[in-house]
């Protein structure tokens, strides 16, 4: 594992992450160049041609496709840049990351329709009352070239004027 940085925010080289075996191996795997789809303090997405592929800041949600670090913020990426995966690393403008440390992402298997729909109803909410309620319409709102709500002047336009 590679020294810890000197800096929460910007690091100074590598970063250590936290992320699946699909991951590690798609890092490990061909080079590959893609863009950064969205860059914030938090997280950084780019998309290559195998799929997204994120990097997230340790008050972010860990989601799958992201490798998790324990920075406070992401050094500043730019929307477009380009972003390389592959000998290990994501590297997208100054931050280069790698998935040092496995999580496991695999969600046990549900069983037949019948049985998940009846494990999971206890925790689904009563939709009935949602359902009993009337539909509800919105409001009108009112015409357009009518100053001031009253009645309209001038004589009406009709395909007639329009071949004028």
């Amino acid at each position: 594992m590679p020294p810890p940085t000197t800096s929460a925010t910007l690091p100074a080289a590598r970063v250590a992450g936290a992320g699946s075996a699909v991951l590690r191996g798609l890092l490990a795997g061909a080079p590959q160049t893609g863009t950064v789809v969205h860059a914030g303090e938090h997280a950084v997405y780019a998309r290559f041609p195998v799929g997204v592929v994120g990097v997230v800041a340790r008050s972010a949600v860990h989601v799958p496709a992201a490798i998790a670090t324990t920075l406070l913020r992401l050094p500043p990426v730019a929307v477009g840049a380009p972003a390389r995966i592959g000998g290990g690393t994501l590297d997208a403008g100054p931050l280069s990351v790698g998935v040092d440390r496995l999580v496991a992402t695999d969600a046990p298997p549900l069983p037949d329709p019948a049985a998940a729909a009846a494990l999971l109803a206890p925790a689904l909410p009563d939709l009935a009352v949602v359902r009993r309620q009337p539909a509800l319409r919105r409001p009108r709102r009112p015409r357009r070239g009518r100053a001031g709500g009253g009645p309209r002047t001038g004589r009406p336009r009709g395909r007639a004027d329009a071949r004028r």
